[in-house]
């Protein structure tokens, strides 16, 4: 191994560390609950890549989208309405990817079931989707748990959009912890994917209202994507983002940004704005140098884009399905629970409760999803009577020992 490898491979295992020093999160999470979880996820992934190699870019796609919308917390994996994340401006008619962590979550739950989250599945998933398409490794910090909440709205505004200023994508990142460097970086995960004509096709005959298309984009690329972008055609047909090298995870869409061929306006400005020339541009041209050092870089700061607001140890639920909160949309929680306890002291303040014990088991349901996503309340519940049946072990009486028990509830608010 020579002395670059050698310190190409301490410096990732240092960032690496650093990153999970600050996290609550740990890539063993699962070592004994889920042993062979990694195994199945990139079983999983590597079918479905084999199938469409794109598919890959997909995955990656929703992991960045999920973690932009209050954390990593797998809220983009929720069906809904139209004021879902599913629904948003950013994810209609493009996100892709949800057959896939379908697929994986039933065999991790024929494995081990309810004990690994959607959120976890989707930022292993990705991890894999990076890999298999020849990028780097990382170790992926694990124990996030699923959101309660799908926010379209705050969809809409949070995620990067393609028609955003430098000003305004490099704002974005810091909202959620991202530096100016992840900026630039995190955008070399569209050296795999393809972009649709509705994203790019206002740089290609009246950019910002010029008459014009972009100057910034170079001659033989304009003219292939106004062929398969005409005016008032279809903005769902799409283009490879780095043609140079299709499905493959490297550096050439730093390469491509030098030479004018970023395919969205988003990526271009990197290199070409004014805004990039003390930003971002010095990074672009660093890294269309430096594959190694880029995918060095790359696994950092997916790591750290990872750790963004995570739900943890009491926090959200495991998902039984990744389409749907526990409990036919009531928002779901297990904890264990001493019954010799009269107190219990729990996260939250639910406008209504309701208990159901089952061996040791309590599920805590509770209609009010809004409130969950602030840790500043504190419940109180006193238990006035509790009445249980001695508990069969016998599973065709399981049923019939259920009991749900009426709760007097008192809350209060706590100070911050």
């Amino acid at each position: 191994m020579t002395m670059n490898s050698i310190a190409y491979f301490w410096l990732l295992n240092f960032l690496i560390l650093s990153v999970g020093i600050r996290s609550q999160l740990t890539p063993d999470f699962y070592r004994t609950t889920c042993p062979d979880i990694f195994r199945i996820v990139r079983k999983e992934v590597q079918n479905a890549m084999k199938n469409e190699m794109r598919i890959g870019a997909s995955l990656l796609r929703l992991h960045f989208h999920d973690c932009f919308v209050n954390g990593c917390d797998g809220s983009v994996l929720l069906d809904g309405d139209e004021d879902s994340e599913k629904f948003a401006v950013p994810n209609r008619n493009s996100a892709r990817g949800f057959e896939v962590i379908d697929a994986i979550k039933s065999s991790v739950e024929s494995a081990c079931s309810g004990v690994v989250s959607c959120a976890d599945i989707l930022a292993i998933a990705a991890r894999d989707s990076v890999l298999l398409s020849g990028g780097p490794f990382w170790f992926v910090q694990l124990g996030r748990r699923d959101g309660l909440i799908s926010n379209g709205t705050l969809a809409n505004v949070s995620i990067p959009s393609p028609f955003d200023t430098l000003d305004t994508i490099i704002s974005k990142f810091d909202d959620v912890g991202l530096s100016l460097r992840d900026v630039v970086t995190l955008s070399g995960s569209h050296t795999i994917g393809r972009g649709r004509c509705a994203f790019f096709s206002n740089r290609l005959f009246n950019f910002s209202g010029t008459g014009e298309p972009d100057s910034t984009i170079e001659t033989n690329t304009l003219s292939e994507l106004q062929n398969l972008c005409p005016q008032s055609g279809d903005g769902n047909k799409s283009s490879v983002l780095d043609p140079n090298s299709v499905d493959l995870f490297d550096n050439h869409y730093f390469k491509n940004l030098l030479e004018g061929k970023g395919l969205l306006a988003s990526d271009q400005i990197l290199f070409s704005s004014n805004e990039a020339a003390a930003t971002t541009k010095p990074l672009v041209q660093f890294y269309s140098d430096n594959q190694r050092i880029f995918f060095v870089e790359f696994a950092y700061a997916m790591i750290k884009m990872g750790n963004i607001n995570p739900l943890t140890d009491f926090q959200g639920e495991i998902r039984k399905n990744c389409r749907f909160g526990n409990r036919d949309g009531f928002l779901g929680y297990s904890i264990c629970f001493d019954q010799s306890i009269p107190l219990l002291n729990l996260p939250w303040t639910p406008n209504s409760v309701s208990v159901s014990i089952k061996y040791t088991e309590i599920q805590i349901k509770e209609n009010s999803a809004s409130l969950l996503q602030r840790i500043i309340m504190k419940l109180e519940v006193m238990v006035q009577t509790l009445a249980v049946s001695e508990f069969d072990d016998e599973k065709d009486e399981e049923a019939e020992h259920e009991r749900t028990l009426d709760l007097k509830v008192i809350w209060k608010r706590t100070k911050e």
